[in-house]
Order: structure tokens, then sequence, then C-alpha cells
């Protein structure tokens, strides 16, 4: 099988117009690379950018608070607790809190009568081969 294989290779063609530009070697256009290390030992800063090199931001007038808020003299707001002894009535809504019981439940009638029924499927057949490519 493999001689059969190794002998279809030999017929085998490019795509069309593929082989056109063949003997196309990359130029690397203009670009040049240098391979140079810099010198840096002589560069200075910008003018005037160490002038103020002492200075310390103030933080203007702001102020910022280390300490914890205390809430034990807080009282409740004015007339908070008139109605303190209210329960919520719920209107005309009833909740049940009863679990339902399915004791004693049977099938629909008739539901049962074809229960050894298998599906037929009709005229349609599935075939389970495989297929062979040659």
């Amino acid at each position: 099988m493999a001689d059969n294989s190794s002998k279809n290779v030999v017929y085998v063609k490019s795509k069309i117009g593929s082989m056109d530009n063949y003997d196309h070697k990359a130029g690397g256009g203009t670009t040049k690379v240098y391979d140079k290390n810099e010198n840096y030992d002589n560069v200075k800063s910008r003018a005037g950018a160490n002038d103020n090199i002492g200075h310390k931001a103030g933080g203007g007038t702001t102020k910022v608070f280390d300490q914890k808020t205390t809430y034990e003299n807080v009282k409740s707001r004015a007339g908070a607790n008139d109605n303190i002894d209210h329960k919520a009535g719920g209107g005309t809504t009833k909740v049940f809190d009863q679990k339902t019981s399915y004791e004693g439940v049977k099938s629909r009638a008739g539901a049962n009568d074809n229960i050894n029924h298998k599906a037929g499927g009709g005229t349609t057949k599935i075939l389970d081969e495989k297929t062979v490519y040659k």
C-alpha cells in the first residue's frame, strides 16, 4: 500500500501561479541596522529641572483626620419608636406552611394502556456501516 501512495506523489502539481516568482530572494529593503552602543556620559538634565529639587508638597489646607467616629450618644429619629409594637398584617394574602401530600395519587385514566409500545420509526432506516473510501 505504501508503494501506491508514493507513485501518486509524482503527478501532484503546484497551484496555478505559485511558482512564478520561484527565484525571488528577499533583499531587506533600504533599512540599515546599526550595531553601535550609544554613549550617554555627557548628557545633562533639562535647563531648570533641578532648580527646586528640595521641594516638598505642603498639602494645602486639607486636613486628614485619623480619628474613629463614635456613635455612643446617637438617638433614633423623632417619632421613630411611636409605633414600635406594630406588626404587619399582610392584607388578605394567606401563606400556608403545609406540605402537599401526594400519597394515593394515581395516573390518568388510560395512561398505561399502551405501556409496552415501542416506536417503529416509520420507513426510515438508519444504517450503521462505515463508508470505505479508496
